[in-house]
C-alpha cells in the first residue's frame, strides 16, 4: 500500500496490533528488483562447478560485508503525532517491542542517520528508544539495556517430580494426560501443521507476526527435526516443530487445530510431551523457545509454571538502548547480568522477580 504525502511516498511497511509505520519507499520498484535476480539467475547456472564454488564464497564474504555495513546505518521513526519520542534502528523496526511501551502509536520513517550521529541524536531527544548491535551498548551509560527477547529452557537434569512438586503443576499434568503424543518426520505432517494449524494459530494472535518460514522447517526435517502432535479423543489437538541441536531439544513454533483444545490443555501437552522427548534423546535442555522480555507478560509466567527457567537469547546479538522510557517488569542489562525494571512498591513484580530466581532493579 502506498500513500502519497505530498512530495514524497510513504510505504507501510508494518503493522502491528495497532502500530502503523510509514517509510519512504524510494524509486526502485519490485519488478526491477524481480528483472535484475533473474538474470543474475541465468548467469549463475550457465558457470562451471569450480567458478560456482568461487561465486558462492565471494557472495558469502559480500553478505558479510554488507551485514556489518547495515549495523553503521540507522533509519529513525518518530510519533509525529504524539511526538512522544523517537526510535532509531538499524534493522527492521521491532513493533512487538514498541507495542509494550506506546500502544496505538503511529511512527513514521522521518530519516537516516549514521554511527557516527547516534550519540548526539540520543543526547538531543527526550525520550529515545534505540535498537543497536549488543557491542554498542558499551557507549551509552546514561540510560538503561534491555533486550527484544528472553529466552526459556527447562534443565532436563532436574528430577520431573521435582516440576510437579508443586500443586498447579500437577493439576496441569492432570490435563495433560488426556492427550496422546505422536512424532513425525513424514513431510506431508509438515505441511498440514504448518498450513492448517501454526498459521492460523500466530496470525490469529498477532496481526504483524513474525512468521518462520517454511522452508527453514523442510530442512531441519532432514536433520533431526520433527511434528510433535498431540492428539485427544483420536482427533489431533495441538502440533509443535521440534529439533534437537547440541545438548539442546527445542520447540520451534507450535499451533492448535480449534481454540477450544488451548483451554483443554493442549499446549501444556505439547511442553509436557515435549519435555519427556527431550528427555529420550537425552538432551540437556527443553528449550520453550522466545518470550517477549517482560517477567510480567503472560506467556513468560506459563513457560515458568513448567520450569521454564529466564535467561538472555544469545543468538540475537542485538541490544535496545532507552532514554527516559521505562516500564516495571521490564528484563534489563546490568553489565552481562540479566535483571528486572521494578518500583520498590510493586510488589508483585518482586515476588515475580524472587519466584524466577532473577534479581530487580529499581527504578
Amino acid at each position: 500500500m502506498f500513500i502519497n504525502q505530498n512530495i514524497f511516498y510513504v510505504n507501510v511497511v508494518s503493522t502491528g496490533k495497532d502500530i502503523l509505520i510509514l517509510e519512504d519507499s524510494g524509486s526502485f520498484s519490485l519488478v526491477d528488483g524481480v528483472k535484475m535476480a533473474n538474470s543474475l539467475i541465468r548467469v549463475y547456472k550457465e558457470l562451471p562447478d569450480e567458478r560456482k564454488k568461487i561465486f558462492s564464497d565471494y557472495l558469502a564474504v559480500l553478505k558479510k560485508f554488507v551485514r556489518y555495513g547495515n549495523e553503521f546505518r540507522f533509519k529513525v521513526y518518530a510519533d509525529l503525532e504524539g511526538k512522544t519520542f523517537v526510535y532509531a534502528t538499524s534493522d527492521e523496526p521491532d513493533t512487538n517491542f514498541v507495542e509494550c511501551f506506546y500502544p496505538g502509536v503511529t511512527l513514521t520513517r522521518v530519516d537516516t542517520i549514521f554511527l557516527w550521529s547516534l550519540w548526539k541524536f540520543a543526547r538531543e531527544n527526550e525520550n529515545v528508544m534505540i535498537d543497536m548491535h549488543c557491542h554498542l551498548s558499551r557507549f551509552f551509560k546514561d540510560g538503561i539495556i534491555s533486550v527484544r527477547w528472553v529466552r526459556q529452557m527447562y534443565d532436563l537434569s532436574v528430577p520431573l517430580d521435582e516440576l510437579f512438586k508443586h500443586r498447579e503443576r500437577r493439576r496441569e499434568r492432570k490435563k495433560v494426560l488426556h492427550f496422546t503424543p505422536h512424532f513425525s518426520t513424514d513431510p506431508e505432517d509438515l505441511e498440514f501443521f504448518y498450513e492448517k494449524m501454526y498459521l492460523p494459530y500466530i496470525n490469529q494472535r498477532h496481526s504483524d507476526a513474525i512468521i518462520l518460514k517454511k522452508i527453514f522447517l523442510q530442512q531441519d526435517l532432514k536433520t533431526g527435526g520433527e511434528v510433535c502432535f498431540v492428539r485427544k479423543d483420536g482427533l489431533i489437538a495441538a502440533g509443535g516443530f521440534c529439533n534437537h541441536v547440541g545438548d539442546r531439544y527445542s520447540m520451534l513454533i507450535l499451533g492448535l487445530s480449534d481454540e477450544k483444545y488451548n483451554e483443554e490443555g493442549a499446549v501444556a501437552a505439547l511442553f509436557y510431551y515435549g519435555i519427556l522427548r527431550g528427555l529420550e534423546k537425552k538432551a540437556r535442555y527443553f528449550d520453550f523457545g522466545l518470550s517477549k522480555p517482560f517477567i510480567t507478560d503472560g506467556v513468560c509466567i506459563y513457560k515458568r509454571k513448567w520450569g521454564g527457567g529466564i535467561c538472555r537469547d544469545q543468538e540475537l546479538p542485538r541490544i535496545i538502548y532507552l532514554k527516559n522510557i521505562r516500564k516495571d517488569g521490564l528484563f534489563v542489562l546490568d553489565g552481562e547480568t540479566l535483571k528486572v525494571l521494578t518500583s520498590e512498591d510493586n510488589a508483585v513484580c518482586r515476588q515475580y522477580c524472587t519466584d524466577a530466581g532473577i534479581a530487580p532493579k529499581f527504578i
